[in-house]
């Protein structure tokens, strides 16, 4: 089965792409879209389209591609992203064209260290209590402070599984019903539906963002959610910049409606580096990081190269991409 691996006018990610055709094992053959070519003659015979920009591809425009894959009847496109926010979803469902990505499965475990040491940060007061300052900031025990987790997906029930140990009593949202079994598992205390998240808001010394990136979760941590927010409590956010309205966020940190935030994302990556939120000294913020692992790259190419097996033996693709995407 014929596969087409995409790459842009920056050139080829070499140890990306070798560790691929390496999962690959010589299995199918593997060519190299180059774009400096029309597309529809590179297009011409492909099985599979592996995308690991998630949609950044070429000046041709994902458009013009996508149509190109569906006149050469392509099975389908792999992009190796979990989130979505850079691959136009309505596009390929409209087109008819099978999409699939990473779960968030394989990048649970290094979003939900991540999450813990923005959390950490900021109950020790990292940042204040650095040797060589002139006074000492009282830090936080950790043990009866209260975990929201907005989404109960794989990457919050990983930090669950490590906050309690610390003695974090875990609260949740989600849209799913979870049976008790699954939510004495992670010890959490109270799941609410979305109509809910008020509760969790009140409560939350730490909120944690955990959900898609969609028209219904954008901008849903809005000023009204942070008016009801703790004024010492924290967000963290290591899931999509624009769950969180970044104006509204910017305000709350200044007028002290909430003590920090921990983000990974923006809405606008990378961020300018006069972005508001890197000016304040409440705000801990990495460089989209958190999943940033050999390990969640190894785990992602490995699925991805599985699909390609699947497709060739005529099994259903795992991790399609549906219309709750949108």
């Amino acid at each position: 089965m014929k596969v087409l691996y995409l790459r842009g006018p920056d050139g080829l990610h070499r140890p990306r792409y070798d560790m691929f055709a390496e999962a690959v094992g010589g299995r199918h053959p593997i060519e190299i879209f180059d774009p400096d070519r029309p597309p529809a003659e590179q297009f011409r015979g492909v099985d599979f389209v592996m995308d690991p920009g998630g949609g950044k591809i070429t000046s041709f425009g994902t458009k013009a591609l996508i149509a190109a894959a569906v006149a050469a009847s392509v099975k389908l496109w792999q992009v190796t992203t979990t989130g979505l926010n850079d691959v136009d979803v309505a596009h390929f469902l409209e087109t008819g064209m099978p999409l699939a990505h990473s779960p968030g499965t394989l990048s649970a475990v290094p979003l939900a260290e991540h999450a813990l040491m923005l959390i950490l940060s900021f109950a020790k007061n990292v940042v204040h209590n650095r040797a060589g300052k002139p006074q000492r900031i009282v830090c936080q025990e950790m043990a009866g402070l209260t975990l929201g987790l907005v989404g109960f997906g794989a990457s919050a029930r990983e930090l669950a599984r490590r906050a309690w140990p610390l003695g974090m009593r875990i609260m949740a949202i989600d849209i799913v019903k979870f049976p008790q079994a699954e939510l004495d598992e992670f010890h959490v205390e109270f799941l609410g539906k979305p109509s809910q998240l008020d509760t969790v808001l009140a409560e939350a010394d730490y909120l944690s963002l955990h959900l898609h990136l969609h028209a219904k979760t954008h901008h849903m941590i809005d000023e009204r959610a942070f008016e009801l927010m703790k004024p010492t409590a924290v967000l963290i956010n290591i899931a999509r910049g624009a769950l969180a309205d970044e104006a509204a966020l910017v305000e709350a940190l200044r007028m002290g409606q909430i003590r920090g935030a921990g983000i990974d994302v923006f809405e606008e990556e990378p961020p300018d580096p006069e972005h508001p939120l890197l000016q304040l000294e409440n705000v801990i913020a990495t460089a989209h990081s958190a999943a940033y692992t050999p390990g969640t790259r190894q785990r992602r190419t490995a699925r991805a190269a599985e699909n390609v097996d699947r497709v060739a033996k005529g099994l259903p693709p795992l991790d399609l991409v549906t219309s709750t995407y949108l």
